[in-house]
């Protein structure tokens, strides 16, 4: 509800509609769990609108000090820690209290001065090509950042001039690294999904293209396809194989560490299971925009004979897959 900035709708005894509560604010929450790992403790899995309302930031700043930069001479992050602590219980509230006094005073340029101190400091933090949900975020630290120089200059934080946006940026910086990358969060998530399924049940539900017809090859359950070895330029490698002993007869030159799988997803498998969650056409067109699907003409899907099926049409996923950075 503090994200979603409204309070829920109530009707009064008559059965008309209330007015509904609404504010905008900022909040800050000092979880010992993300956002993701707080959710997935019910079985749950985190919508990328979530993520972007609640951003989590990484409490270790990389200094090696915990969650702090620098110590200001004191021995250590503990002593650090207390003594905040106690300034902050000696005045608590006298900063903010001059906070808007000083806000107040400069109302009538106040609000074409933050926009515009905010809208600099976006600009600056932000990568090339981002998304609208980058920029979303971003658009908040920035906003802390130019509130954080407006106080310095009515000299209320003691900072040099700069730091307010240095902070800001280190954080949003942080934040983006962990969410690793700066693209649509639907995008990351659905290719993220499409390869954790083949991480998990690559060799358990994939028929060996090989030994799919041997009578002596273990049985795949709960089949979701068949996988095939390619080379290094994505051609399929050939094996002879004894079907009455199982033996290779004739093992091919090219196997070593050039050899990788490409995976043939059964329609159902594919739509049910891969892609729970998202719709299928847009996984399967997301792919092969990133060149992991190879498709037909005209299709998302290829029309080929499975070994152990026959004549089938399929998702065929290329081992680019596991190359992504993701």
């Amino acid at each position: 509800m503090l994200a979603n900035e409204q309070g829920k709708a109530r009707a009064t005894r008559t059965g008309t509609p209330r007015p509904r509560q609404a504010w905008r604010l900022l909040f800050l929450s000092a979880g010992e769990l993300g956002l993701a790992d707080h959710m997935a403790e019910g079985q749950k899995r985190t919508r990328t609108g979530q993520e972007v309302r609640m951003a989590d930031i990484p409490a270790d700043a990389g200094a090696g000090l915990g969650a702090f930069e620098v110590l200001h001479g004191h021995p250590g992050g503990a002593a650090l820690a207390k003594h905040a602590t106690d300034q902050a219980l000696a005045v608590y509230g006298a900063a903010g209290t001059a906070w808007l006094t000083w806000l107040t005073a400069h109302a009538d340029t106040l609000k074409a001065d933050i926009r515009n101190r905010a809208e600099a400091i976006a600009a600056a933090m932000m990568p090339p090509n981002a998304s609208g949900q980058v920029e979303r975020v971003g658009g908040r630290f920035a906003l802390v950042g130019a509130a954080g120089e407006m106080a310095t200059l009515a000299g209320l934080t003691g900072w040099p001039t700069g730091e307010s946006e240095r902070a800001a940026t280190a954080c949003f910086d942080a934040w983006l690294a962990a969410r690793g990358g700066s693209g649509n969060g639907e995008i990351v998530a659905m290719l993220r999904q499409v390869r954790r399924f083949l991480e998990q049940h690559g060799e358990g539900r994939f028929t060996y293209w090989h030994r799919a017809v041997e009578d002596r090859s273990p049985r795949t359950l709960n089949r979701a396809g068949v996988r095939r070895m390619v080379n290094d330029k994505g051609q399929p490698i050939k094996t002879t194989i004894n079907l009455v002993t199982g033996d290779v007869e004739r093992m091919p030159t090219e196997l070593g560490e050039n050899v990788s799988f490409e995976y043939f997803v059964m329609p159902e498998c594919f739509k049910s299971e891969i892609c729970q969650g998202f719709d299928a056409q847009a996984v399967a067109r997301l792919l092969l925009e990133h060149g992991c699907l190879a498709a037909d003409e005209g299709h998302l899907t290829v029309k080929t004979k499975l070994p152990g099926i026959g004549p089938s049409r399929c998702y065929r996923i290329t081992p680019k897959i596991f190359e992504l950075d993701i």
